[in-house]
């Protein structure tokens, strides 16, 4: 075990940052990373990519990570993270990928999420994140994966499915979620959280 050392903010050129231990949500072996993430991580300006999955980080995820301009892929699944999403990290233009599953987080998903060309939005198994999907999250055609089972949310999914549901190919939902009250087509697959069952799904998908 160790802790992310705050000397790492001091790399302007890091382009890759990656500490992945590899066990599963219910592995509690030690090894990896403990303690809380450097907000000197957030001075790193040419980083693309931030991987920290795997590992017993706990407290807050830093809102200095919204000045990550440059920033593609954000992992930080299957850690002990707490309090909520940070809203500056709406502010990263280029998020491709956000993975914060497997955590503490608690409160809303920010609503600029809408406006980013997320391809994989995973938040799945933070039982306290609350409120609904943000209004046209996925409405520019991008979304591929969207994981959301095993929290708190409820709601409708936004725009209506026949947009929404043109790029999503896998779909991990809460049970209380629905789109207008239709069907959603084109999805591979449904996992509902209240039976923990996947059903493969033809379309459309009950």
């Amino acid at each position: 075990m160790g802790t992310l050392p705050a000397e790492l903010g001091n790399l302007p050129h890091l382009v890759h940052l990656s500490f992945f231990n590899q066990r599963d949500g219910s592995d509690k072996r030690p090894g990896g990373l403990t303690g809380s993430i450097p907000t000197e991580l957030g001075n790193l300006s040419n980083l693309e990519q931030l991987v920290l999955d795997g590992n017993h980080l706990s407290g807050s995820i830093p809102t200095s990570l919204g000045s990550l301009t440059n920033l593609f892929r954000l992992s930080l699944n299957r850690n002990e993270l707490s309090g909520s999403i940070p809203t500056e990290l709406a502010r990263l233009s280029r998020l491709h990928t956000v993975g914060i599953a497997n955590n503490q987080l608690s409160g809303q998903i920010p609503a600029g999420f809408a406006n980013l060309p997320l391809a994989r939005l995973s938040l799945h198994d933070n039982e306290h994140l609350s409120s609904g999907l943000p209004s046209g999250l996925g409405g520019d055609g991008k979304l591929r994966r969207l994981a959301v089972s095993r929290t708190d949310l409820s709601g409708e999914l936004r725009p209506p499915p026949d947009k929404f549901a043109a790029g999503v190919s896998r779909l991990h939902w809460h049970a209380t979620l629905r789109a207008h009250g239709q069907r959603l087509p084109d999805v591979e697959s449904c996992r509902l959280r209240r039976t923990g069952r996947r059903r493969l799904c033809e379309r459309p998908c009950p």
